[in-house]
């Protein structure tokens, strides 16, 4: 049977993810305009914050092996990934959009960025990087009005 349940009583999250393997869920709480990052284990039903308030967080998911939850936050916009244990964030990519994925071997990802090119048109790009941020190359670009959004 399916179970429905609340996660948080505030209202006040906007984003969220769910682990690889079903048994936790990460979610955005905001509090004072300021959003922090909380995971819940599903199997014990606690909560814990693994990244105290910041700015807007835009984009969040699990790693495949489950070991680290990758958000993107901030202006300018960056990528974060920080440990489920709790630790501090590591800055990966910066300037990119909210939406990014991740390669099945957690080695790669692939995400959007938006810049003014040298003709001063709007240019969406397709881009991958390690997962550490090294060796960054543009796939694919776009000038607008065509957009690029979610990679998978």
């Amino acid at each position: 049977p399916l179970k429905i349940e609340r996660l948080t009583a505030s209202g006040q999250s906007r984003s969220a993810a769910i682990s690889p393997d079903g048994k936790s869920v990460a979610y955005t709480q905001m509090f004072k305009g300021r959003y922090s990052i909380w995971i819940r284990q599903l199997t014990t039903n606690t909560n814990s914050e693994i990244v105290s308030p910041t700015d807007d967080i835009i984009g969040m998911a699990f790693s495949h092996s489950g070991e680290y939850l990758y958000f993107v936050a901030g202006d300018p916009s960056a990528l974060y990934r920080v440990s489920l244990l709790g630790d501090v964030p590591v800055k990966i990519l910066e300037r990119l959009e909210g939406k990014f994925s991740l390669s099945p071997d957690d080695s790669r990802i692939a995400f959007i960025r938006v810049s003014t090119n040298s003709n001063g048109q709007q240019e969406h790009a397709l881009l991958i990087a390690n997962s550490d941020g090294s060796n960054e190359s543009k796939l694919l670009a776009r000038q607008y009005p065509d957009k690029l959004d979610a990679p998978v």
